[in-house]
Formats: structure tokens, sequence, C-alpha cells
């Protein structure tokens, strides 16, 4: 191979002898194989990601416990989430972690964009749902609490409570969600509660109460849902 060019032309020159001097003289603390400092790093980066990932899970956490809008004044022409609740909150928990200003300033991958907010609910949703699904089938017997009602687009939804009584005789009533209806008739809304008590594991050979208005639709004793 031509000393000349490459690596072995690297190897002959002046800077390279001097950073290999450099090397051979600095303190054991800041040498080692190249492998492991590229690991440390990243272990230290993936340390930091998960530790404000959890600060941020821990800001929906909060907002959603307190009923509070994670966007509140959301700029929809600029998409600006400066003033938004969520973005505030995490401006404020700031101050005593200065790590999370540096993660605020990334132009990407911050992991608060309201798709990540909204998966985070979710999640955090399906939680309080599997707590609440064990909570009944532990205490066995419950009462279906139904209702339909339009939404703000008039399309109908159903909402659904279950109600139950713990080992302590402390009565709970739970909304487990709120279902589209296609069409507001009784086969459908008993479809809708069957699968409705489906997706919480309860069995509706231990429901011992119904609860629904007084429209012949819900209580109607010939063609009604009760019915």
């Amino acid at each position: 191979m031509d000393k000349k060019k490459g690596f072995q032309k690297h190897t002959l020159s002046e800077s390279h002898k001097e950073e290999v001097a450099r090397v051979i003289t600095a303190p054991a603390t800041t040498t080692g194989d190249v492998g492991e400092l590229l690991s440390e790093k990243h272990a230290k980066e993936k340390a930091i990601n998960r530790k404000i990932l959890l600060t941020i899970l821990s800001n929906v956490r909060f907002l959603a416990r307190q009923a509070l809008a994670l966007r509140g004044n959301w700029d929809t022409d600029s998409a600006s989430e400066i003033n938004s609740n969520f973005y505030q909150l995490l401006k404020l928990r700031s101050e005593e972690n200065p790590e999370i200003s540096e993660w605020l300033s990334h132009r990407t991958e911050k992991y608060t964009s309201p798709m990540i907010q909204n998966e985070m609910l979710e999640v955090l949703a399906l939680g309080v749902l599997r707590e609440i699904s064990e909570n009944i089938q532990n205490a066995k017997f419950f009462t279906i609490m139904a209702d339909e009602t339009a939404d703000v687009s008039i399309k109908e939804q159903l909402v659904v409570c279950i109600r139950w009584v713990d080992d302590k005789f402390v009565i709970h009533e739970d909304f487990i969600g709120m279902w589209p209806l296609p069409r507001t008739t009784a086969d459908q809304i008993v479809e809708t509660l069957r699968e409705a008590l489906q997706q919480m594991n309860l069995d509706i050979q231990n429901a011992r109460g119904q609860c629904y208005d007084g429209a012949a639709t819900m209580a109607g004793e010939k063609t009604g849902v009760a019915t």
C-alpha cells in the first residue's frame, strides 16, 4: 500500500503523533475502550430521556386528574403550544430541573405533541378501566346504568356506568365509557351494552339491576332495553 495515502499517511502525520502522545499521557480515568465510552454515553442519554418522559407522563396524569385541558389556549393558527397548560406546567417544573428546559429546546422528538399526549391519556385510561374491572369482578354482582345522549356533533352516544358494592358495603358508581350508537333501537342498545360488559370482562349473568330513564326505548315493557 502506498504510504502517502489513506490511513498510512494519517499515522505518519504530526497531528496523529500529537494525539497519540496526549492519549498516552492522559489520566487513566479519561481513557478507555471506544465502545465502552460510546455505550456509557448512550446509557446516560437513555436514562435522561426516560426521566424526562416520566416527567411528561406525570404532567398528563396531573392535568387529567384535575380535569384541566392539556392544550388550553392552544394557538390554532400557528399550532403553538407555548400557551397551553401542558407546556406551561413543564416550564414551571423546569425551574427546578434544568434538564427539562434543555429538552424543550429540541426541535424534534420532544414527546410533547398532541398525538403523544392523547396516546398517554389512552394508556392511563386503560389502566384505570383495568382497575375498575378487577374491583367489580371481586364484588361479583353489579347494576347496569345507561342512558343515550347526543354529543355536540349530534351523534348519539350511549353512556354506561356500573354500580357495585365493595366488601365494606360502600356503594360505587363507575363510569366505564361512551359508545357510539348507529341506531337508537332497543336491539342496538342491548348489543352495545353487551359489548361494553365484554370489554370490561364482566359477565351479564352477574347483573342484578338495571337503571335507565323512562324513555320507551330504554324502559319499555314490551320491546325496551330492560325487557
